[in-house]
């Protein structure tokens, strides 16, 4: 008969040793593999606009790769640009930045990590027409 200390140290080797092949090859975990990605009205029913703070709009949210970003706005008075984080925080575009202009665009995210989004419009991006979103 196995002491329970032996069947402790059993367990604890084998879902080590689980836990290393799973990452060796790869393998997601099962809430990532069975979740579809998700589109997201940025600013929600307002949409994309400086009427109202679009900096918290992200808070309630988590976002995973794959997700997508609906960005519905006025073409005439708004863009989005996908920008570094030295542009988010100075709003200013920099080398890199990618550029939306349809008033209809969806971004896919890509990639885990931080993806920042202004609006170069004058001051709109001072007043707040701004997001950043962390991808798990």
């Amino acid at each position: 008969m196995c002491s329970s200390v032996v069947v402790m140290v059993i367990v604890s080797v084998a879902l080590v040793f689980q836990s290393d092949v799973a990452q060796s090859i790869n393998i997601k975990p099962l809430t990532t593999l069975s979740r579809k990605p998700v589109t997201y009205r940025v600013g929600n029913i307002d949409g994309w606009d400086k009427s109202h703070s679009l900096g918290v709009w992200p808070n309630d949210k988590t976002f995973y790769v794959g997700d997508k970003l609906f960005f519905q706005y006025d073409y005439l008075e708004h863009n989005v640009y996908m920008v570094n984080e030295k542009g988010y925080n100075s709003c200013k575009i920099n080398k890199g930045s990618r550029l939306w202009t349809s008033g209809n665009d969806v971004i896919t995210l890509g990639k885990k990590g931080w993806h920042y989004f202004i609006c170069d419009y004058p001051g709109n991006c001072e007043n707040g027409m701004k997001i950043k979103v962390n991808v798990l």
